[in-house]
């Protein structure tokens, strides 16, 4: 017997990350937080060239999709799009730095960093 379809759920929430620099504070990304969906896209707007290092569990990973050296090239100022590669449940650091920086510490400072938040997208179709 053929097992049922699954449900066909909403859109991937997909995510928008602001990162400035200021010259005495340094680089930032706004919201600090956020969720999005397992497979979303999340965009990087940044109006100083940087790298956004990324880190699962205080360990470098290259968490999206064609990411390598664990960083996410955003040397050009302006928009970049890329696609979640980890699971359900994970949670992704974020840590600007500039270009051709060094790798972050494993426990980067509170201020400089921001977590993306990896759902499901269940939670979002169940909210109707």
């Amino acid at each position: 017997m053929a097992e049922p379809a699954k449900a066909k759920t909403e859109s991937a929430t997909n995510g928008t990350v602001t990162i400035l620099w200021t010259s005495g504070g340094g680089y930032s990304p706004t919201p600090p937080s956020q969720t999005v969906s397992a497979g979303a896209t999340v965009t990087f707007i940044s109006n100083y060239a940087c790298w956004v290092w990324t880190m699962v569990n205080d360990v470098l990973v290259n968490a999206f999709e064609g990411q390598t050296n664990y960083y996410l090239d955003c040397s050009k100022v302006g928009s970049h799009t890329f696609t979640v590669n980890e699971p359900a449940n994970t949670v992704i650091t974020i840590i600007p730095l500039a270009v051709n920086s060094n790798p972050p510490e494993a426990k980067p400072t509170e201020s400089l960093r921001g977590t993306i938040s990896v759902g499901s997208g269940e939670a979002e179709h169940h909210k109707r």
